[in-house]
């Protein structure tokens, strides 16, 4: 069958039979767009690892805020503008009792309660696995808030661009295997690891194939809040730099 595929400003479409198709609604920049074309036989959904004890905080991470937002608003929004077609968030959604609309969050975007609870961010990793049909996924996690979609978006298209089972984000200080990409034929592998409770994430990255997407942009995007002194770190960041 042959394919025809046109590109337009925020757009890629695919047209068969005669019928065009949007298969990247909300594709951002647009530098990407040769390795969307030349891979867009490969489907990315999104992970969102939001279902942690937030021990260390003292309080649910998912209702911090930044300027009036919380942070799980902030990062399903961020979800959306990448290229993931559909979002799945590690745990429960908040209620209206919290401040937050239970019913306001994308259609495209459903809550995955742990198959087995217990299991750290690699039993979250494989509830939404299981749930999804896309080749890949991208995986971030709650408490990095100021990651960019940009930063994301050139994570995916680095891992469409090898051959490995999984991309991570690397910086100079950093490995970040809950910043990453993974191919969804992982699954069986995390749920043997899950079986032997060796539930660290970097035992699954021990037996497979793993890339490195290199960041070079503003450390302070990677700031991981996981204590009430990391998140006067990041509201100070933030003051920082919305003065003129």
């Amino acid at each position: 069958m042959i394919k025809l595929y046109i590109l337009s400003k925020q757009s890629l479409y695919l047209v068969e039979k005669g019928h065009p198709k949007t298969i990247r609604p909300r594709f951002a920049p647009l530098r990407h767009a040769i390795i969307a074309i030349r891979r867009c036989d490969m489907s990315i959904d999104a992970i969102l690892l939001a279902g942690g004890r937030s021990s260390r905080m003292g309080c649910d991470k998912r209702l911090l805020e930044i300027d009036g937002r919380s942070f799980m608003d902030i990062q399903i929004t961020k979800l959306c503008n990448t290229y993931a077609e559909h979002i799945w968030v590690s745990g429960s959604p908040l209620t209206a009792a919290s401040g937050t609309d239970a019913h306001s969050y994308p259609k495209h975007t459903e809550f995955v309660d742990d198959i087995i609870p217990g299991n750290g961010p690699l039993g979250g990793l494989y509830s939404c696995l299981i749930r999804t049909n896309a080749n890949a996924v991208l995986v971030i996690t709650i408490d990095v808030p100021l990651i960019s979609p940009d930063t994301l978006n050139a994570l995916i298209s680095c891992h469409l661009d090898n051959k490995n089972d999984a991309t991570v984000l690397s910086a100079a200080s950093s490995f970040e295997p809950l910043i990453a990409v993974y191919d969804t034929h992982v699954k069986p592998i995390i749920s043997e690891l899950i079986s032997e409770e060796r539930l660290a994430v970097r035992s699954l990255l021990d037996r497979i194939s793993v890339g490195h997407f290199p960041f070079e942009g503003d450390p302070d995007e990677l700031i991981n809040c996981n204590s009430r002194q990391d998140y006067d770190r990041l509201v100070s960041v933030i003051s920082r730099s919305s003065q003129p």
